[in-house]
């Protein structure tokens, strides 16, 4: 199997939200002690977390300041 790294942009972070909702349901299925839902923050806003992360990242590499 042949990996491929690449940097998540503000228009592709999207695409893990499928795979953050995967996770959550694997860990809320098989994390017997945990006493609570998995993730504590909804998919939705982990996303908007990383884009707003993304989009300093991206400012600060067209700003000569960084």
């Amino acid at each position: 199997m042949m990996l491929k790294i690449e940097m998540l942009t503000v228009e592709t972070v999207g695409a893990l939200k499928p795979l953050l909702l995967e996770l959550a349901d694997y860990h809320n299925q098989t994390a017997l002690n945990f006493r609570g839902l998995y993730p504590l923050v909804c998919a939705d806003e982990k996303i908007r977390t990383l884009q707003r992360g993304n989009q300093r990242r991206q400012n600060c590499r067209s700003s000569s300041g960084c």
